[in-house]
């Protein structure tokens, strides 16, 4: 017989599985990124392996707010290419596109994105996206600063 104690963890522990699955769920579906629409701010996003091949190309309009993680997401789902990311809010951080993810290819390698092709050092989560801006996502297998390889 379980205890009113027993039933609580029990219930904490659902809860703590629960509630992420619920808010990545929830969060996935209220991009500020969106279909291209005459009237709106326009910019455009690609996506390219270690070999400067394009996983990704798209246009897109977007709201205000909108961030470089929130293009990245919009646009992936739109393709059909999965993201893994870890993070929130201006800490997201990109482990993984199409199943190419940070250290696959060593210690240094991972996602850098630029914006203008201008390297950011910011996170994608805290970037802004502004009207015609060139965003471009690369797989860099050693990376130094200013995310160019060696």
């Amino acid at each position: 017989m379980m205890t009113h104690s027993m039933m609580n963890k029990a219930a904490y522990k659902l809860l703590a599985i629960c509630l992420p699955v619920l808010i990545v769920l929830t969060g996935c579906s209220a991009f500020k990124a969106h279909s291209v629409q005459d009237g709106q701010p326009q910019a455009s996003i690609t996506v390219q392996d270690q070999d400067g091949q394009i996983l990704l190309q798209q246009d897109f309009s977007f709201d205000d707010g909108c961030t470089v993680a929130d293009a990245l997401l919009f646009a992936a789902q739109q393709a059909d290419v999965p993201v893994a990311r870890s993070g929130v809010g201006a800490a997201v951080y990109i482990t993984s596109i199409n199943g190419l993810a940070a250290f696959d290819y060593g210690a240094q390698s991972g996602w850098v994105y630029y914006v203008n092709d201008v390297f950011a050092d910011v996170g994608c989560g805290g970037c802004t996206v502004q009207n015609g801006d060139e965003i471009l996502w690369k797989y860099v297998t050693e990376y130094v600063d200013g995310g160019e390889t060696q």
